[in-house]
């Protein structure tokens, strides 16, 4: 049996990379950390989240989430809960 995982995640304040209200489209960048604690084994991952969202009932909504890690070319092992 595996031991549950911990995980703990760090996200700098988001900024504003683009906001089109004519289009009602508006994007945030944000960098993060996320570390996860597997018994004796941590995994850490760092990189960036974009969101783009567009203004709907007065309220902003996500239409797309990007993570881009710093590592992204190298093989990584199964993440339990991730950003």
């Amino acid at each position: 049996m595996h031991p549950a995982p911990a995980s703990q995640h760090v996200l700098q304040a988001p900024i504003v990379v683009s906001a089109d209200t004519a289009a009602n489209r508006y994007v945030t960048r944000a960098p993060f950390v996320y570390v996860e604690a597997r018994g004796e084994d941590q995994l850490v991952l760092a990189g960036t989240v974009t969101h783009t969202t567009r203004l709907e009932d007065g309220a902003l909504r996500i239409v797309q989430k990007r993570v881009d890690l710093v590592n992204a070319g190298a093989a990584l092992p199964a993440v339990f809960l991730f950003l």
